[in-house]
């Protein structure tokens, strides 16, 4: 075949789009590889039953001026879209032992979490534990700067046979609770 044939074979076909790509042994294996390349990029380590995740941006304003929206959780779900309710089940003042419960959509589905806050440092940072579909899950939230400029991180990790699944869910919500949190801050 010659190139000139080649050619206006090639456009014959971007002329007819309706017409289905013939699927051969190369293409087969380069989509399974794909796709080992993608399960393979999921998780943030070789151990699949562990995935870490975080997300972080400079907001302009101060520790305190941050920490006055992140310490009272029962708001963020009118300022954060893919969380429906954050209800504190302790009596008093947020701190380490304080038990939330969360409900957010991931995806299409609806999750609730039963979070249990595992340290807290007033100002500078909230770890807190709980379990999603038999999935160990740690969320973190942190405070670096200074008086007009603080870095915000959002974060976790993931243990447990689902990790991969509930990892990407909670870096996805991570990511949107940083861009709401800086959205809300400097408006």
């Amino acid at each position: 075949m010659s190139m000139v044939e080649s050619k206006n074979r090639s456009s014959r076909r971007r002329a007819h789009p309706q017409q289905s790509r013939t699927l051969n042994s190369r293409t087969i294996f380069a989509n399974f590889e794909g796709l080992r390349r993608a399960r393979r990029q999921c998780c943030s380590c070789q151990n699949r039953r562990r995935m870490r995740f975080e997300s972080s941006a400079e907001i302009s304003a101060s520790p305190e001026a941050i920490w006055a929206a992140l310490g009272n959780p029962e708001e963020w779900p009118e300022w954060i879209a893919s969380l429906k309710r954050i209800e504190r089940l302790s009596a008093g003042t947020l701190g380490v032992g304080a038990r939330l419960r969360v409900t957010a959509r991931a995806g299409l589905f609806t999750v609730k979490l039963l979070m249990t806050i595992t340290e807290f440092v007033p100002g500078q940072r909230v770890v807190m534990q709980g379990r999603v579909l038999g999935t160990g899950l740690t969320r973190y939230y942190a405070l670096n700067g200074g008086e007009r400029q603080t870095r915000v991180t959002a974060g976790g990790e993931a243990t447990g046979a689902l990790a991969c699944l509930v990892g990407r869910g909670g870096q996805r919500l991570s990511n949107e609770i940083v861009r709401s949190f800086k959205k809300k801050i400097e408006g």
